[in-house]
């Protein structure tokens, strides 16, 4: 019911589970609102998006990548992707709620140049649509500055794309959670400043 209640509002979801997706289709969320989340998603469960026609798979390395274009060709698919970057960004959190350094295990790694690769992997074939790329830096996140430097590396990024492999993004996804104040010395930062 609340799916159901957000989807009326206008609103799509990050799902990370065939569970979750499960339960948007059983809500009326038409599968094209919903996309798929995560880094280790099992090839069972990006089938049944696939199936379904779910509207995004933020695609987070090279074998997830390799997989998703086998599925794509095995089930005559044509899904639409992002590709998650660890954009080696600091985001001034706690450790365990980072997501955007160099060693993270969520998106591909820049320095080892495997997003020329995935993007060369795409540019290879025509059965998995490319729409640009999604980072995401942590949660509980006090700091607006992390944000900025994310976003001129991932506006970057997309000009490299361009002018290395002719393609051009739809889409930049960039992502992060703003601190919420959890102690009385806790300060986010308002709406306003982002």
């Amino acid at each position: 019911a609340v799916m159901a209640l957000v989807h009326q509002e206008g609103l799509g979801f990050d799902v990370v589970s065939a569970g979750e997706l499960h339960t948007a289709l059983e809500a009326g969320v038409p599968a094209e609102a919903c996309v798929m989340q995560g880094n280790n998603k099992p090839a069972d469960e990006l089938r049944f998006g696939l199936c379904a026609g779910v509207g995004r798979i933020n695609i987070d390395n090279l074998d997830e990548l390799r997989l998703v274009i086998a599925l794509a060709q095995e089930l005559d698919a044509r899904p639409q992707v992002l590709l998650r970057v660890a954009p080696g960004i600091e985001a001034h959190t706690h450790e365990f709620i980072r997501t955007g350094q160099e060693d993270s295990k969520f998106g591909l790694d820049l320095k080892s140049g495997q997003l020329d690769e995935a993007m060369a992997l795409l540019k290879a074939q025509d059965r998995v649509h490319w729409n640009g790329l999604q980072a995401h830096i942590g949660s509980q996140i006090f700091d607006v500055d992390p944000y900025e430097q994310a976003a001129e590396l991932m506006v970057g990024l997309l000009a490299d794309i361009r002018r290395k492999f002719g393609l051009v993004a739809t889409e930049l996804d960039l992502g992060g959670g703003l601190g919420i104040p959890y102690v009385l010395s806790d300060d986010p930062p308002g709406i306003h400043e982002t």
